[in-house]
């Protein structure tokens, strides 16, 4: 198993897992509401709050009107709380920093909109092959 891929696999007694997924959240607004700073603002809320969870915020990208972000978590994480409460924390910092930029653009009190995409990620080409290869040569 090449180094990289090593690093990215969590071991747990006979259990190998590397989940990734990938997360979008849209503003409520539908125009340019997120700058730059805001965007960056996001990243480390994003980055925070997934450590938090026991999880990583492997990319990060941001737009104007929507942030979009890949994190690399454990099977027990529940993706639906960890994205409600990236959703939630985002939200609060943006008011806290942010005040008259961000309440300007509120849609009914909301920095995001209700909808989310939140997608899994296809796993690294041989990344099974490996585990099977390895296995079967008594390596856990």
């Amino acid at each position: 198993m090449n180094a990289r891929l090593s690093a990215q696999l969590r071991t747990g007694g006979s259990v190998v897992h590397s989940l990734q997924s990938e997360v979008v959240l849209v503003t409520a607004a539908r125009r340019g509401v997120l700058s730059a700073e805001m965007i960056e603002c996001c990243r480390g809320v994003v980055t925070e709050t997934c450590e938090g969870f026991g999880a990583r915020a492997s990319q990060f990208d941001g737009a104007a009107d929507a942030i979009r972000f890949a994190v690399d978590h454990p099977v027990w994480v529940s993706l639906d709380r960890l994205v409600q409460t990236v959703r939630a924390a985002t939200s609060r910092e943006l008011v806290r920093r942010f005040d008259t930029a961000v309440t300007a653009v509120l849609w009914h009190g909301s920095v995001w909109s209700s909808s989310e995409f939140i997608a899994t990620v296809t796993c690294t080409p041989g990344a099974a092959d490996d585990f099977l290869r390895n296995q079967r040569r008594g390596n856990s």
